[in-house]
């Protein structure tokens, strides 16, 4: 297996379009068999540049990868957003509760018993 390898993420280039003058490619990512991405990619020649089909190729790949990875780190950066929310929701509902915390008062009628020292002697 080589370093690039891993089994919970597999990467499929879907379509793949190149031309003289353009290349698009959409590429599939899958994460754990069960996140599943897509993200497209496109690059177009100038026209005073000379014709390189692998040159257009890369951008697009490479554009096409930093689009999944946009959407990945959307999904992620939502998580936290959401760990946070809940957090502070927990933090007001705790506070809450300890603001409205008061010592039990004991009634008036109540007997109160008073122990001497010489409750303890033998």
């Amino acid at each position: 297996m080589s370093e690039f390898e891993n089994p919970d993420l597999h990467v499929t280039i879907a379509n793949k379009v190149v031309t003289d003058d353009v290349a698009a490619v959409e590429v599939h990512v899958w994460l754990n068999d069960s996140e599943y991405y897509i993200g497209k990619g496109a690059s177009r020649r100038d026209p005073s540049d000379k014709v390189d089909h692998e040159t257009g190729f890369k951008l697009a790949l490479g554009r096409a990868l930093r689009d999944v990875g946009r959407g990945i780190l959307r999904e992620g950066n939502d998580r936290v957003k959401e760990a946070d929310a809940f957090s502070k929701q927990q933090k007001a509902a705790s506070d809450a509760a300890r603001a409205k915390k008061v010592r039990p008062q004991i009634p008036a009628e109540t007997p109160r018993i008073k122990l001497t020292s010489s409750f303890w002697s033998y």
